[in-house]
């Protein structure tokens, strides 16, 4: 190659257009990451059982008489035969794992940083983006089992002790449904110019008269699946954004025994108890830019009063309202 011919570059044919877009950070709902983590760690422990091993299964917190409603029995009490399961779950709010989750410079430090480069929804024709940043919830479980006899106790300690394997660690790849801010997506489809009804009042739950055009521009432009789906938290439908393969940390710290309960002769109702973490992954905020000015006044939450005999759902504010700020961003 003759370098004499080489001549050095023009970057003055090179234009770089400044524009002033607005975002939202907007907190979804973690209880339904919560919820989906109490499903996932009820299915592990009972996969390395047969069907029907557990008479009756129970997990803390649910509404007590669900059993009853779903079963059709009346008013009669409720007789747990055995073995009998329960799942104790809760949950550790202060967990940042190891300090990777861990923000604390607030939404004016991180916007002009943003997420935009790495958005899972882009549009550059309409200058609308979307991103999401992640977090890992720690929840601690509880598995109690009942049994009528002491032998029944020992055989299933064993069998769980090697089964689920006590003291180590595992993991599973899992497919999730995270939700999106119900007005996170309304205020993206008045940027896109899709027709939302908002109901005379604009207390009515908006709703996108075109949804199927709607979806059908949102898994175009994603690199992640949109879902539309009924959310049996709040009895409505909404959007949610599916993760596949996500990996869910499982340890299995220790488990015990007790020596049974005394009825008058004999020693009845032995117990096992099995302690489990589950590192659960979740969405930790969206962060949504575009040209139009964001009218993000309130969230959808599961929290509803029923008012008066009419059945109007009062949906009360959470978290997600738009920080108003123009950011100065450079794009190609």
């Amino acid at each position: 190659m003759d370098l004499s011919k080489c001549k050095p570059l023009n970057t003055s044919n090179f234009t770089q257009s400044k524009r002033s877009l607005y975002r939202t950070l907007s907190v979804p709902s973690i209880s339904n990451s919560y919820a989906q983590a109490i499903q996932f760690a009820r299915d592990w422990f009972l996969s390395k059982f047969k069907p029907g091993t557990f008479k009756s299964i129970f997990i803390e917190g649910r509404y007590a008489l669900e059993e009853q409603r779903m079963d059709g029995a009346g008013s009669k009490m409720i007789i747990r035969d055995k073995p009998a399961l329960a799942i104790v779950p809760g949950i550790n709010l202060d967990y940042t794992n190891e300090n990777v989750d861990m923000y604390q410079y607030g939404v004016d430090m991180y916007s002009p940083q943003g997420i935009l480069n790495r958005s899972f929804l882009k549009d550059r024709k309409n200058n609308v983006y979307m991103g999401i940043d992640m977090q890992v919830l720690q929840l601690p479980f509880t598995f109690r089992l009942r049994v009528e006899t002491r032998s029944q106790q020992i055989d299933f300690y064993k069998f769980i002790q090697l089964a689920h394997r006590v003291g180590n660690t595992c993991g599973e790849d899992v497919d999730l449904d995270f939700h999106i801010p119900y007005p996170l997506m309304i205020q993206l489809a008045v940027d896109l110019g899709f027709d939302v009804d908002f109901g005379s009042d604009n207390k009515a739950y908006p709703k996108i008269k075109n949804l199927t055009e709607f979806l059908s521009y949102l898994n175009t432009h994603s690199a992640l699946p949109f879902v539309y789906k009924y959310r049996g938290l709040n009895g409505k439908n909404e959007f949610f954004l599916r993760i596949q393969r996500a990996y869910v940390h499982i340890k299995v710290d220790s488990m015990s025994n007790d020596d049974g309960e005394r009825k008058g002769h004999l020693m009845d109702n032995f117990g096992i108890e099995l302690q489990t973490e589950i590192r659960f992954p979740a969405p930790k905020f969206y962060a949504y830019y575009s040209d139009n000015e964001h009218k993000i006044d309130t969230v959808y939450t599961a929290f509803r009063q029923m008012i008066g005999k009419t059945g109007r759902i009062i949906i009360s504010l959470l978290t997600s309202r738009n920080f108003l700020c123009r950011v100065i961003l450079v794009l190609p």
